[in-house]
């Protein structure tokens, strides 16, 4: 499926035209890939994101990382 996401700007055979989003019940996190380019992760509390974000930190775009940064550096 992440496949099929990622090929729509690609123009390949295997593609998913609309939205999809993969929701973690467990976590209360939801990751939305919305093309080859990016995706988005968000959650209902900073803390079920903090380790995600310490992880891949250095894959977040310069423009995001000041406002993301509020609310994760301490």
């Amino acid at each position: 499926m992440l496949q099929a996401i990622l090929n729509v700007n690609l123009n390949r055979k295997l593609r998913l035209r609309g939205q999809c989003w993969f929701i973690n019940t467990r976590t209360n996190i939801i990751f939305h890939a919305y093309d080859d380019r990016g995706l988005d992760i968000v959650g209902n509390e900073a803390s079920s994101l903090r380790s995600l974000y310490t992880q891949y930190q250095d894959w977040v775009l310069d423009y995001d990382r000041a406002q993301i940064d509020h609310y994760f550096i301490e």
